[in-house]
This record gives structure tokens, sequence and C-alpha cells, in this order.
């Protein structure tokens, strides 16, 4: 009787970065004024292998967008230096380079196949559902039971405050906020639903998806769901239409143009009102972005850094939920064009390749990827992601790197000619220290 061949399982630094994101913040130990947070410690074991592995590694290509992340995070590093005394923009500008480029390089490096990307994508599924399980006393009860019990364990303490929607209480889990707790629940809808084969388990994945994020009680995360679900049919229903992408380009632009001219208010405010749980706190975060582009404007180069932004009196609060427009608030117009370009570029590597130029499995995996990260990027525009949630969107980016760099199929060698080949001819170099210091971290170098 034959055995099962065994699943992939996930890589190491993935599985150790995907339980740091899931962690809560009161396990995090400080030294002086460094938070060491779960996420940030897997990170800072493993980057710089990530990082000789992409640059030296003969599977893999340094491509145009890992060269514009790179610049990203360079802008990170130089531009917070001009608004903070070294220590302190060191501390910021280290940690947020250390956040988005770290979590882009573990995905990117270790995630090369279509098996690991699918042991990485069952093992976001059962974190989801582990935080799902969580969160649903404490939506019933109101007690955060997770962050009560561990406060005082760490250096770091999250403020849970208790919410009420719908008669129901919006969850924590295990992070910060719900919404970032319903962000991350959400996010992978479109990866599930597209790499599952049609059937009850697709439905029964899907249906445990929706509820964890419900337990968020949070319009931005319930918006991504339905952002997946629209562009999915969309995508089902226009298979066979020519240019189909022009055509729903074109609808969304007559829809613009029909809230601009019909509307009284601005398209954004009439679209985000209508689709919240709560309007007035949608219409605030309108005025957000219309007060913090006033912001952008009078700073485009270097942003304002961590000074407050000038809003009117009866704005108290310093929050900016969106986070697109902190980048570029914070760190000027230059950090979202880099940010921007190296998404286009690896969103258009990822699809360069057509459903008949590769496996059918890697183009529904291609499929997927997209919606979810797009899904996430516009909830961006009403949601800011920090800490955790700060990796976890570029760690999602770096999940597609595979689908735009695939690994090249070795060539097989003859035998016959090997033989014959003089004794002083190496077919294998021997591995440098570097090489073997990065295999010595990959548990796929040994396949």
């Amino acid at each position: 009787m034959t055995k099962k061949p065994a699943k992939p399982r996930m890589p190491w630094p993935v599985l150790l970065l995907i339980t740091g994101i899931i962690t809560p913040v009161e396990l995090s130990p400080v030294i002086g004024t460094l938070h060491l947070l779960p996420h940030r410690c897997a990170i800072l074991v493993f980057i710089l292998p990530a990082l000789i592995k992409l640059i030296s590694s003969k599977g893999m290509r340094l491509r145009s967008f890992d060269i514009f992340f790179i610049l990203y995070n360079c802008w990170i590093l130089f531009v917070f230096p001009l608004h903070l005394e070294f220590s302190a923009a060191l501390q910021t500008g280290g940690s947020l380079a250390v956040e988005s480029l770290g979590g882009y390089l573990i995905a990117r490096v270790y995630i090369r196949d279509y098996d690991t990307f699918m042991a990485t994508l069952r093992g976001l599924f059962l974190s989801v559902m582990f935080v799902g399980l969580l969160a649903l006393p404490e939506t019933l009860t109101g007690f955060h039971f997770v962050h009560l019990w561990l406060r005082g364990l760490g250096g770091v303490d999250a403020v849970a405050n208790d919410e009420v929607r719908w008669g129901l209480h919006r969850s924590y889990a295990t992070f910060n906020h719900p919404i970032l707790y319903g962000a991350y629940c959400a996010s992978i809808l479109s990866m599930v639903w597209f790499t599952t084969e049609p059937g009850a388990k697709r439905f029964a994945k899907a249906a445990g998806l929706v509820t964890a994020t419900f337990f968020g009680l949070s319009s931005a995360p319930l918006n991504t769901l339905a952002v997946q679900s629209l562009l999915g049919g969309l995508h089902r229903a226009t298979k066979r239409v020519p240019n189909r992408m022009k055509i729903v380009g074109g609808l969304f632009f007559l829809l613009y143009m029909y809230l601009t001219l019909f509307t009284s208010q601005s398209p954004l405010a009439a679209i985000v009102t209508r689709i919240s749980i709560d309007p007035e706190t949608a219409y605030y975060r309108t005025l957000i972005w219309g007060f913090g582009m006033d912001n952008v404007w009078a700073h485009p180069w270097i942003g304002l850094g961590l000074d407050d932004w000038v809003r009117p009196h009866w704005m108290p609060s310093t929050s900016v939920d969106a986070y697109w427009l902190i980048v570029t608030m914070q760190m000027g117009i230059p950090a979202i064009v880099l940010l921007v370009t190296a998404i286009w570029l690896l969103i258009a590597s990822v699809h360069a390749r057509g459903p008949g130029q590769r496996p059918r499995q890697e183009q529904k995996a291609s499929v997927g990827w997209t919606l979810s990260f797009v899904a996430l990027a516009l909830a961006g525009f009403t949601v800011h992601y920090w800490d955790a949630m700060h990796t976890y969107l570029f760690f999602l980016l770096g999940m597609g790197g595979w689908l735009a760099d695939p690994v090249k199929a070795k060539k097989k060698v003859n035998v016959a000619a090997k033989a014959v080949l003089p004794p002083a001819v190496e077919l294998w170099p021997e591995p440098t220290f570097a090489s073997r210091y990065v295999a010595s971290l990959d548990p796929m170098a040994a396949r």
C-alpha cells in the first residue's frame, strides 16, 4: 500500500512571522524605548538572510518591483532624520522599514512555489479560525479576556474599550483594535476561494472567514469581504469578454462622474457614508482626507514626519484613519510614488503570463492573491494599518513574488555526456559561507 505524499509545510521563517503577527502585544518585552513586538523579533532574525538570498540565489532574480520596495524603505530611513533627532528617527524610521521590508522579504524569498504558497495559505486560514474562536466570547460578553489577562506581562498594554454595535460587542481577539482584527480575517477570502475546489469545503471555509470577520463589527473589513465577492463575481462573469478591464474601468468612471454631478457630496463621501455601519464616523473620515491632503500639498517633498497635522479645532483627534494618506503626510509624495510603483510593477508581473502560459492552479492563485490584496488596499483608504497589520500588508504583497518571478525548471543533465567530462570540471561549485548560512535557515533548501 503506497503512502500518500505528505503535505508541504510552511517554511520556518513564514511560520514564525505569522505567529508573531497574531501574538498579543502584551507579550512583547521593552528594552529602553524599543518595543520588541513579536513580529519584529521574527523579522530581525530572518531579514538579513532573506535579503542575501534574494540577491545571491540562483533560483530568484532581483526584479524591478523588488528594487522599488527597497527604495521605498531607503526613503523611510532618509526622511525621518530630517524631522527628528537621530535616535528618535532611527527608532521610528527603523521600525517602519523593518516591518515593511522584512514582511515583504520573508514572504518573497521563502514562498517560492505553489506548494509553499498553499501551505502558507492553510496556515493563515487556521490562524484566522484561531483568533475567531477567541473573538466569539468577546462578541457575546464584552469581556476582552486576552488583553485583560495578559495586561502587565510585557512592557506594552493594548487598551481594549467596550464598543457595542447591533447589540453585540466589538472583538479585539489578539489584535490592538477590532478593525485590525477584522481586516486580518477578511484578507484571505479570495485566495481561499479561488484555490479551493468547488464544493461544500469551499463554502465552509468562506463561511468561517465571514463569521470570524463579523465579530469585529467594523465596516471596512466587512466591505473588504464585499469587494472580494464583487470582484470575484465580475471576474467569472466577464471571463470570456474581450477588453474586460477597460469596460470595468469605464463603468467605474461613469459611476464617479454620476456621483460628482448628481449628488451634493464628494464621490468619496457619497460612497463611504452609504456602505458604513456608522455614517457619522464615515463622514468624519472623508473630512480627514480633505484636510489631510491640504497638509500633503503644504509639505509635498518630505512630509510632516511625526508633527501634528493642521486641521480645524473641532477635529480634536490626531489619528489619521487612512493608511495611504498617512504614508504621504508623514513621508511626502516621493514615498507614496515609490510604494505604488512597486505594487503596480508586482501586480503587472504577476499577470504578465496569461491563463495558457502557466498551470491552471497557479492561474487561480494569481487571481485570488490579486483580489485579496486589492480589497485590503482599498480598505486602506479608511483604515490605518499599524504594527502587526503593517507587516502583514507587506507580507501579503510578498506572497505574490513567486507568481511574478517563478522558479524555472532545471534542465535534465544527460548522464552519458556527464560521464565523459574531464575530472577537473566542477559541475556544482563549492557553496560559499553566505549560501550555507542562508540554506541552514531555509527548510526548502534541501528540497
